[in-house]
């Protein structure tokens, strides 16, 4: 038996950022669209490898994590929504398969005057007068070896 299906009739609340929008009947959903866009030199899209891994990533690594949650939130994703073969059963090609991908992530609800700063890129690349292919991450918190990185991720999370 198929789970039933929410049509949702009202009128988009927002477009959030670039493709990812929020409807009225679910202010606290987001819908992140496999829409391929141009941002500085890359065209970003959502993968199905992404989709795929997002919600695993949610429930198994950020529990884990050793953050304060007054300081730090991690939207979670709590679903996705991969197309990833065709009416036979054929898998699609990945370049394909990408148009057909939704993540759906749980909004963080800020309080009246707190200031939120949205880290999504961690390892976002091609900014001028960087280094080609090295994360900002990287460079702005100086994890230039492996070593400093592996320190940095322990600090992190907790097992």
């Amino acid at each position: 038996m198929r789970p039933p299906i929410l049509v949702l009739s009202g009128s988009l609340l927002t477009i959030v950022v670039h493709r990812t929008v929020v409807f009225s009947e679910i202010p606290n959903i987001a819908l992140k669209l496999s829409v391929g866009i141009s941002v500085s030199s890359a065209l970003r899209t959502i993968s199905h490898f992404t989709a795929n891994f997002g919600p695993r990533f949610s429930k198994d690594v950020v529990p884990k994590l050793a953050i304060d949650p007054h300081i730090l939130t991690i939207e979670q994703e709590i679903a996705s929504v991969v197309c990833s073969r065709d009416p036979k059963g054929v898998s699609l090609d990945p370049d394909v398969a990408k148009h057909f991908t939704v993540v759906i992530r749980k909004q963080y609800p800020p309080v009246e005057d707190e200031a939120v700063i949205i880290c999504a890129a961690l390892l976002e690349t091609g900014h001028s007068g960087l280094p080609a292919g090295i994360p900002v991450v990287e460079h702005l918190v100086c994890l230039d070896a492996p070593e400093k990185r592996l320190r940095f991720f322990d600090e992190l999370v907790s097992f």
